[in-house]
């Protein structure tokens, strides 16, 4: 693990982000000492008081354990309980890697009990605003368009569901993933408007939208899997060097 000097604005945050990242992303692992703060300090060039902020917050995630007199230990970041650590995490995620990846699939799982209840309650003023906004749909928008029409069209369904924890968790959803979501050209083959228009006319017929959206989304699912950022890329070639390196010390 390897620390840049953190820059003079927001030193705190870059301090405990650096962190949060090196552990999300596996270069420090479960069961491994943290660096003490000493080193920390060094490193990013900061006061020990920053670094210990730092600290606390990763503690308060369940992501470090810290014990006094001893070195503070590593948390596996998939046992941890905090709600907050999802939105720490999609803050954090790059295009293309393991979180970014995770969270386009999740985003497209998230859409299944949507359009379940949005079959069961939408009302002819809401397929009419979706028809409305479909019809002024185009494959060839820009991704800030195509991000508009998205955000309208699901913002229509979930309110179709009159579930509010599901209306705020789209809001939610919304806002943090349109840098991380699947590039344009992925998004316009898979989900074209001719596939809108298909999945607005299923929920008029209140029956067969989630079977069309999950059939669309094993697509993407498979997409992800094939870039090398996904986790099971990762652990693909994890178990490839440790066979390499099993291979070597038996030669």
């Amino acid at each position: 693990f390897h620390a840049e000097r953190a820059p003079r604005l927001r030193i705190a945050d870059r301090v405990f982000e650096t962190l949060l990242r090196a552990i999300l992303e596996g270069e420090l692992r479960p069961g491994e000492a943290v660096p003490t703060q000493r080193q920390l300090s060094t490193q990013f060039g900061v006061s020990p008081l920053v670094v210990r902020q730092a600290i606390h917050r990763l503690e308060e995630l369940e992501l470090v354990r810290v014990r006094q007199g001893s070195a503070t230990m590593v948390l596996d970041p998939a046992k941890a309980t905090d709600v907050r650590l999802i939105q720490l995490q999609l803050e954090v995620a790059r295009p293309g890697d393991a979180t970014a990846l995770a969270a386009i699939e999740s985003r497209a799982l998230f859409t299944l009990p949507l359009l379940a209840l949005a079959e069961r309650r939408i009302t002819p003023a809401e397929l009419e605003r979706l028809d409305r906004r479909v019809e002024m749909f185009r494959d060839d928008a820009s991704a800030e368009e195509r991000a508009t029409f998205q955000a309208e069209f699901w913002e229509v369904i979930a309110g179709a569901t009159r579930n509010p924890l599901l209306q705020h968790q789209v809001r939610w959803w919304l806002r943090v993933s349109r840098e991380i979501n699947a590039n344009r050209s992925l998004q316009t083959g898979l989900f074209p408007r001719e596939f809108y228009h298909e999945l607005t006319q299923c929920l008029r017929k209140r029956s067969g939208a989630v079977q069309l959206w999950l059939a669309r989304i094993q697509r993407l699912c498979a997409w992800a899997e094939e870039q090398p950022g996904h986790t099971l890329a990762l652990e693909r070639r994890r178990a490839t060097s440790k066979r390499a390196r099993a291979g070597g010390s038996t030669t």
